[in-house]
């Protein structure tokens, strides 16, 4: 198939070529740049909801138990308490297979993350410019209230009795 140049694309390439050996050019250089997108920004858009998919997948087939195994969190290490983190794998777990009451019982902090991990993934998927924009301007807000309210259950837990104390 020939390929036929009107003068406007003739105009431009050499433009684009005078570009390139000098510094100044009458064309903005997105002009010679050719496009702008490339095919796996689309499929970069699936990757936070591929990697919701695949944590919630590792969690549903993994066999836990809260009593096997080794202990590999160093607060508890340290302390023998627990951190505002135990329970959060087995509350996924349970959150999964859908039994929210025991996902409740184990880590009440995992629905409030899980609900979020998951708007998220579905938001960047839809709206990806938006939602990123969104979190970049609000991202000490989330951090802030993810601390808070994981401090306060953490917190509540501890005095209710339902976790170890530290240092006990």
């Amino acid at each position: 198939m020939a390929s036929t140049l009107t003068a406007s694309d003739s105009a431009l390439e050499s433009a684009c070529v005078h570009e390139a050996t000098t510094t100044q050019s009458p064309h903005s250089p997105s002009d010679c740049q050719g496009p702008t997108t490339t095919p796996w920004v689309g499929a970069r858009r699936a990757v936070p909801a591929v990697g919701f998919i695949g944590v919630c997948a590792a969690a549903a087939f993994t066999e836990l138990s809260a009593e096997e195994g080794q202990v590999f969190c160093p607060y508890r290490l340290i302390t023998g308490g627990w951190c505002p983190g135990c329970g959060c794998t087995r509350a996924l777990k349970a959150l999964v297979r859908g039994d929210i009451s025991d996902s409740l019982t184990m880590n009440p902090w995992t629905l409030v993350l899980f609900v979020q991990a998951f708007v998220a993934s579905i938001a960047l998927l839809v709206l990806p410019e938006r939602t990123v924009s969104w979190v970049k301007k609000n991202q000490l807000r989330i951090a802030v209230f993810n601390l808070i309210f994981g401090v306060g259950v953490w917190s509540l837990r501890l005095a209710w009795g339902v976790i170890p104390l530290p240092f006990t």
